[in-house]
């Protein structure tokens, strides 16, 4: 059978908000032949295939009536001679045949979650989880030149983690919140050396998509008789790479111990199945480090582990810590202390978290900075936590995670009795929230407690929130601040006893 040397592929117009689509030919492969015969791309490449991947999709959904594409797999993506990127036109009858080799429950099953085991929903969320399994497996069916950086490595892998775990508060919503995960490239500056340890967020990566890609490759080879689960092969995988190495029964058993503790790792920090990433630090025998790591899963996964055992694994896991190249171990053992409440605990937690900011990490930081803020927090430390607060907005991206912020450095900002600290805080944040209710309110609430500032402020305050917030009125909470401070409304007015 002569294969196809063309497919009608989607072209998109945006206009204004809205987008348009229509089909044309073009001659290329899909992409999971492309890259079976040309698997060196350039890393410029890379990013700008992946860019132009969630462009179309966002484009797609953009048009009349919202569709989703469904089919999103590296069956669906073609490069054309020119080696431009398309999607598929899945209602085109010249394209039955690659829309049958879809269906297949082999494809299915690497591309699709398993509790949506076929193509019959559409949905964003469908087409996000696609995306992130297409950008898994080129990642791991490609060698880019030069190689990616580790910034460039921690921000893929957080790009596919937001894609494929679904029911996680931090799951892309819509697939225009993909592209600014997306590295842009760099020309490449002098190399420096990685220890073996520096690049397990390349392993990770790499072993996220062995399942999928060790399919694809021998994809002719497969028969539904010879299925094998992720799990396996991923050992068949390294049982082959064994064969074809030489060397002493030590290493081979040093590169075993490497991958258990590398997955183990990514369990932990990512995928946050504790329970799973215990296994596999437990599987690696013989290493110390993964020993006291299972005990840290063990305890997040909700183990009977006691406090003292728990402090003394996180202690010896600290005693092994060498700086930026064992960043992936440090966020394990500061997510470890989360389980301890002494306040020691937490000043050992702050202290590490500490030295882990001063080592330069390229990866967003806000939760560790939140968690840190807390932490100031709870020992009563209320300036140091509004500098963590202040440290955690910088990274942030989720606006009502950044407007709970304000408010909570406002609250902490009254705590240390520094009322116009907390006013010029909140003043920032209805700046970037202007139709925020509680700011507002938290607003007027500090200036109708100072003494220092006159009521006509504090009207004119009241007036300005409502105008910016008809609805404010409504609100129980801004009716009792009203009442509380004699303020009343006539019509549009405010007006109170003096």
């Amino acid at each position: 059978m002569t294969p196809k040397e063309g497919y009608d592929v989607l072209r998109f117009i945006e206009h204004n908000r809205t987008c348009y689509v229509s089909s044309e030919y073009v001659k290329g492969k899909p992409l999971v032949k492309y890259l079976k015969y040309h698997p060196c791309i350039s890393k410029e490449q890379l990013f700008g295939w992946m860019r132009i991947m969630t462009k179309h999709l966002s484009q797609f959904h953009k048009c009349r009536g919202n569709p989703c594409y469904q089919y999103v797999n590296p069956y669906s993506v073609i490069v054309s001679e020119e080696r431009e990127i398309y999607f598929l036109d899945m209602g085109a009858v010249s394209n039955e045949e690659e829309l049958q080799n879809m269906q297949r429950r082999v494809v299915r099953e690497y591309f699709l979650p398993k509790d949506e085991p076929y193509y019959q929903t559409a949905s964003v969320s469908l087409d996000i989880y696609g995306l992130g399994r297409t950008f898994q497996y080129l990642l791991s069916e490609s060698e880019q030149e030069p190689p990616l950086k580790n910034s460039e490595i921690v921000k893929l892998q957080k790009l596919i983690s937001k894609c494929l775990n679904r029911h996680s508060k931090k799951v892309f919503q819509k697939v225009s919140d993909i592209q600014k995960y997306i590295p842009e490239y760099r020309q490449p500056e002098e190399k420096k050396h990685l220890s073996r340890r520096f690049l397990i967020p390349v392993a990770a990566i790499v072993l996220l998509g062995v399942s999928v890609s060790t399919f694809l490759s021998n994809e002719e080879s497969y028969t539904e008789q010879n299925q094998e689960t992720p799990e396996e092969q991923i050992k068949s995988a390294q049982e082959s790479e064994r064969e074809k190495e030489s060397g002493t029964l030590e290493e081979t058993s040093a590169r075993d111990n490497s991958y258990k503790v590398e997955l183990g790792v990514l369990y932990f920090l990512e995928m946050q199945d504790y329970a799973k990433s215990s296994e596999y630090f437990r599987a690696a025998k013989g290493s110390e480090l993964a020993e006291n790591l299972a005990i840290v899963s063990e305890r997040m996964a909700g183990g009977c582990v006691e406090d003292d055992k728990l402090r003394e694994a996180l202690q010896m896991i600290q005693g092994e810590l060498k700086g930026l190249e064992d960043a992936a171990y440090y966020r394990c053992v500061l997510r470890g202390y989360s389980c301890l409440e002494e306040e020691e605990d937490r000043q050992a937690f702050l202290n590490l978290g500490k030295k882990y900011l001063k080592m330069g990490v390229s990866e967003n930081t806000s939760d560790l900075t939140g968690d840190m803020a807390a932490a100031y927090e709870k020992i009563g430390q209320m300036d140091q936590a509004v500098l963590m607060y202040e440290l955690q907005l910088k990274e942030e991206s989720d606006a009502a995670v950044k407007e709970s912020i304000y408010g909570k450095m406002a609250g902490l900002s009254m705590e240390a009795e520094k009322p116009d600290q907390a006013q010029q805080i909140l003043r920032e944040g209805i700046e970037e929230f202007p139709e925020s209710a509680e700011l507002r309110i938290q607003y007027i609430r500090i200036q109708c407690q100072d003494s220092g500032i006159d009521r006509d402020i504090c009207k004119k305050t009241i007036e300005e929130s409502l105008q910016a917030i008809p609805e404010l009125w409504k609100e129980s909470e801004f009716q009792k601040l009203m009442k509380e401070n004699g303020f009343q409304m006539e019509g549009e007015s405010v007006w109170g006893k003096e």
